[in-house]
């Protein structure tokens, strides 16, 4: 346990409130309690400041001020990678969860070779396949269906009647890192995942948890096999996304869309409600209009390809493709 000033003075940041505030763990927004400390960046920062259950903030250095013990750094991200070699992270609700043995009903089938942590719930008329792994703190509501070789990794919240085909992974780290003096950092993953009730994922799905959020996956979505889900990303309610889907770290996708296969969707995006995209759509950018997209051009000979691309640097005013191989 640290106080409020040992951090100032560790991570060289500027604090205003009392430096004896002791900070037990680190934990994401939503989970801090008043022995922790959360790092805060983004839009909405005054509310999130104000509304916060944490001890203590760490925000950036233009921050709006407050009347809470706040932490103000010239980089938050660092500031993160730093603290979490020093407090530890906090998951779950109840932190001291894992300590009591799991809670299975008496209903709920687990086959022989499934291993079950410590503090796991599993509800009523539920099914844990052959050789899954359920680690620390899960919880898993009624009529679930939990396939063989999956692993759900701590702290994951899954609702009641849903489904997980064999082999997915739910909760590992997110791929987020931070270079500091030349060298990749990672981020820790604060967040965890939240699986809304009536949904599905397909065979070998992965689904990371989040690093300064939890990710979330709405009630009733639909997810094919082979869809990776990045840290921090939500997918909205009644959403269907079909297989080999990737969808980087941040990104929001709205309610009752439709993904088609091996789409793309980069860092960040946000996609409105009823958004429709064709298959191996490539997203760089936000799209706040339902509807339809694409952006591959179907099939062609290698000639009528190379004239096509020609033909559209002429209408955008590119520069000549000059001598390509036919």
């Amino acid at each position: 346990m640290l106080s409020a000033g040992d951090l100032a003075e560790r991570l060289d940041g500027r604090l205003s409130g009392d430096p004896r505030r002791k900070v037990a763990g680190l934990a994401t927004n939503g989970l801090a309690g008043e022995g922790d400390a959360t790092v805060l960046v983004g839009a909405g920062l005054y509310h999130r400041m104000m509304t916060s259950r944490a001890g203590l903030l760490v925000a950036p250095l233009g921050a709006p001020a407050c009347d809470r013990d706040t932490l103000r750094v010239s980089d938050p991200i660092a500031a993160l990678v730093g603290m979490a070699s020093y407090l530890p992270l906090k998951r779950t609700r109840q932190h001291e969860r894992s300590k009591r043995e799991p809670r299975i009903h008496p209903c709920a089938k687990v086959a022989p070779s499934a291993e079950v942590g410590p503090g796991v719930v599993i509800g009523a008329s539920s099914e844990i396949g052959s050789g899954a792994l359920i680690k620390p703190d899960v919880r898993i509501g009624d009529f679930c269906s939990i396939g063989d070789k999956v692993v759900i990794e701590s702290g994951v919240s899954i609702g009641n009647r849903v489904s997980l085909s064999a082999g997915t992974l739910i909760g590992e780290s997110g791929f987020a890192f931070h270079l500091q003096n030349g060298r990749w950092t990672r981020i820790p993953s604060m967040g965890t995942v939240v699986i809304e009730d009536d949904a599905e994922l397909g065979a070998a799905c992965v689904v990371a948890r989040g690093v300064l959020s939890d990710t979330r996956i709405g009630r009733g979505a639909k997810i094919d096999g082979q869809v990776f889900i990045g840290h921090d990303v939500t997918i909205g309610s009644d959403t269907i996304i079909a297989a080999q889907t990737a969808i980087a770290g941040a990104a929001f996708i709205g309610e009752r869309c439709k993904l088609g296969g091996r789409c793309a969707i980069s860092e960040g995006v946000r996609l409105t409600d009823e958004v429709e995209l064709s298959g191996a759509s490539n997203v760089t950018r936000s799209l706040d209009n339902a509807g339809r997209y694409a952006s591959v051009w179907p099939v062609a000979s290698r000639s009528s390809w190379w004239r096509m691309v020609a033909a559209v640097r002429r209408l955008s005013g590119a520069e000549k493709i000059g001598s390509l191989g036919r």
